[in-house]
């Protein structure tokens, strides 16, 4: 326990007169009983808050209500009627002071359960534990708020452990360290706040965890996957470095003004659009895109692929049957005749 300063050790003993002032009236035996304990349990309330919060505003008529309400409850709790003075209260007031004895009651239950289970930690108290971690808190508080303010929301918008603020990573760092910041310095003011504004700040606090919990666990150390849709054609395409298309025919001899359709007589339109030097592509220039685009470029096959062929029945390798060139009128033979002797009809 803290050792308690003239000024705890003060109002320790006024809020105890107090109460033993309001305890007016019951028997001697009966109101030492109930007083025996108090002055340990005051200052034990006090030394709970640690130096910090003993040298800020917080008092004991923060922590308990003021003294008269706490003779009341003492009252309520070992099965005495109100005091005399309060017996004129309405129903209203007097159920209060009952939710009051009742919640005594439930902080007594929690401060034994706070005793208990600190001894699986080592620590004194529960409350010790949490007070040592505080400051991981704060930092942590910080962080979450960062990533929050950044647009993280879901695995598909998580960008890191750094946040990125519009698209800048830089500008994210910067907002996380002031969040952190600011994190810190309000955990260190909390400490010195009236007793609202301690719980207005672990409620905060306590949306702030669950929003992390539930949003963030899903994504830190995790992978964010993204869905293509499949109809979008330059997504991982083998097609999207085809500039231009050189048909041939079974006979391995190349086409010209060739147009391409798919199965539902839409026409497919892959290429560039543009030549090797520069110019526009002939076959693209129109509104039917005829292939090669580009009749003059000499293309990827300078001798062509070759024939077609086809395995027959047996196995057998054929060649489609290739047409005989036909015969150019200058080379055809020319009739053979005997000329007539000039002269002669």
């Amino acid at each position: 326990m803290t050792a308690l300063t003239g000024r705890t050790t003060v109002e320790i003993e006024q809020y105890y007169e107090r109460v033993r002032a309001a305890l007016q009236g019951l028997p001697a035996e009966v109101r030492e009983e109930l007083l025996e304990d108090l002055p340990a349990h005051l200052a034990e309330v006090l030394a709970e808050q640690g130096a910090e919060e003993q040298d800020g505003a917080q008092t004991l008529t923060d922590r308990l209500g003021e003294p008269e309400a706490y003779a009341e409850e003492l009252r309520v709790a070992a099965g005495l009627e109100p005091a005399v003075a309060d017996r004129s209260l309405d129903a209203g007031s007097g159920s209060a002071i009952r939710l009051a004895a009742a919640a005594r009651r439930i902080g007594e239950l929690a401060d034994r359960f706070d005793v208990a289970a600190a001894k699986l930690v080592g620590y004194p108290r529960l409350t010790d534990l949490f007070r040592a971690v505080r400051p991981g808190w704060w930092v942590l508080r910080g962080w979450v708020v960062a990533q929050f303010l950044c647009g993280t929301h879901d695995r598909a918008s998580w960008n890191g452990f750094v946040p990125s603020a519009g698209g800048n990573r830089l500008a994210g760092l910067l907002l996380m360290l002031l969040a952190i910041i600011a994190s810190i310095w309000l955990g260190q003011q909390s400490q010195r706040m009236a007793r609202w504004g301690r719980r207005l700040v672990g409620a905060a606090g306590l949306v702030i965890a669950l929003w992390g919990a539930l949003v963030l666990a899903d994504n830190v150390g995790g992978t964010a996957y993204a869905y293509q849709n499949p109809g979008y054609v330059g997504y991982s395409s083998p097609y999207d470095n085809v500039s231009d298309l050189y048909p041939f025919d079974s006979a391995g001899k190349p086409l010209t003004g060739v147009r391409l359709f798919d199965q539902q007589g839409n026409p497919v339109n892959l290429g560039s659009g543009g030549c090797r030097d520069g110019s526009t592509a002939s076959g693209a220039a129109s509104d039917q895109w005829t292939y090669p685009l580009c009749p003059s470029d000499p293309g990827p096959f300078q001798a062509g692929p070759g024939p077609v062929t086809s395995a027959g029945p047996d196995g057998t390798v054929t060649s489609p049957a290739v047409p005989p060139a036909s015969t150019s009128p200058s080379s055809a033979p020319s009739a053979s005749h005997t000329p007539k002797p000039s002269g002669t009809r």
